[in-house]
């Protein structure tokens, strides 16, 4: 059976579902949910997140690790965490900075991964062969820490299921009389909302009773609407038209995050922030090093998009959740 005549035999049994579930159902279903069957960032994948277009991101990223452990009073024993590593390329990047410049703080940390999909868990352990990594089925299966901590989380929360409303009704997903799936309500005035939003916020403030700072990096703004998506082979198509086959996600309401997470929250755009980590100057270099012309040429133009001021360095946001008491992230 495929998910689609899954979920259709779910509306026809119990009446339209909420596009929460819907999302749910096509992204994680254990047999047939897109996540749970594939590898989207392989090569010819549905998307490519910055991590792979250029190790400069994750290498940019890995200083700021670097910084917020220093900030933290460099402890001998700390936690790294990350939401979400797709193929383990960005924890991959930071931690060859780290051994490199302060194999102090490599030599302490604890990495721990949070990763629901077989299939990506899989390419984690490849790509981090050699490195000591505890791996966690989701964010609450993440044990309880006591030693300071640093958590990454690049698109990750572009991947959790929402609902939408119009008009304040909420909008839902049924079965038409062709027997295809469609919306209840036609696009009007919508407002969106991610009903996980509040709990994983809460589990991720009280993740350790020691100091830390959190990173999450992903498309959105401060307020959404109507940005609920569906990517194939690089290209935007139908949210309804192939359940399980292609990857779902929505803009993510930086608002929101901010009123959750409270106070000592910094919030900027992607070019920004990399602008502030010394990312052209580090693409530059990576350029410099180049074999051939034509590499040379792919390095300065995936490192262009990653900043581009009317692209990825502006669709993107850069929020950061910190310690009351500590020093200001580098970046903010």
């Amino acid at each position: 059976m495929s998910l689609k005549e899954h979920i259709t035999d779910i509306i026809r049994a119990e009446g339209p579902i909420s596009i929460a579930r819907y999302m749910d159902l096509c992204l994680y279903h254990p047999q047939l949910g897109y996540y749970m069957t594939r590898q989207p960032m392989a090569a010819g994948g549905d998307f490519i997140t910055a991590p792979e277009m250029t190790q400069a991101f994750g290498e940019v990223l890995g200083a700021w690790v670097i910084d917020c452990w220093q900030k933290l009073g460099s402890p001998t024993e700390w936690a790294l965490v990350e939401l979400g590593p797709g193929r383990g390329t960005l924890m991959s990047d930071v931690l060859r900075v780290m051994q490199r410049h302060a194999p102090q703080a490599y030599a302490g940390c604890k990495i721990h991964l949070v990763e629901i999909s077989p299939v990506l868990k899989q390419a984690q352990q490849e790509m981090l062969q050699g490195h000591a990594v505890a791996w966690h089925q989701g964010i609450e299966a993440l044990p309880q820490l006591e030693v300071p901590l640093v958590l990454l989380a690049n698109e990750f929360w572009d991947a959790l299921p929402i609902q939408q409303f119009v008009d304040g009704e909420e909008r839902m997903v049924t079965v038409d009389a062709g027997g295809a799936l469609a919306f209840t309500l036609p696009a009007g005035h919508i407002t969106e909302t991610c009903p996980a939003l509040p709990c994983l916020v809460q589990r991720l403030k009280a993740i350790t009773t020691a100091p830390c700072y959190q990173l999450y990096i992903d498309y959105g703004a401060e307020g959404t609407a109507d940005t609920l998506q569906a990517m194939r082979q690089q290209k935007f198509t139908s949210p309804l038209e192939a359940p399980g086959e292609v990857d779902l996600t929505a803009h993510v309401n930086f608002a929101a995050l901010k009123a959750a997470f409270g106070d000592n929250w910094g919030y900027i755009d992607q070019a920004g922030f990399l602008f502030r980590l010394g990312f052209p100057v580090r693409a530059a270099r990576l350029m410099d090093a180049a074999k051939t012309p034509q590499e040379r040429e792919k390095i300065a133009l995936n490192c262009a998009k990653i900043i581009a001021p009317d692209g990825m360095g502006s669709l993107f946001k850069v929020g950061c959740f910190y310690t009351q008491g500590l020093a200001t992230p580098a970046g903010f």
